[in-house]
């Protein structure tokens, strides 16, 4: 049983969006930033994708979570 939502597309997108860009001048990635968001996003919804499969074909599970995408995003910045 799912304990938590799924965040929307658009909700990744701007949490990411948002740290980067608090943090683009020090790093710099100003004008990477909307790129950075998108890979961001597709990393996680690609894992969730194939934490289905990974349960579908072994029976094991592998969570991502609202904290593994904020993790995912310190990652980057």
């Amino acid at each position: 049983m799912d304990w938590y939502n799924l965040w929307p597309q658009e909700a990744l997108y701007s949490v990411a969006t948002r740290s980067y860009e608090e943090n683009a001048e020090l790093l710099g990635i100003k004008e990477n930033v909307p790129e950075l968001a998108e890979i961001t996003v597709f990393i996680h919804s690609s894992v969730s994708e194939y934490s289905e499969k990974y349960y579908n074909e072994l029976r094991r599970h592998n969570y991502t979570t609202p904290t593994s995408y904020l993790e995912l995003v310190k990652v980057f910045t």
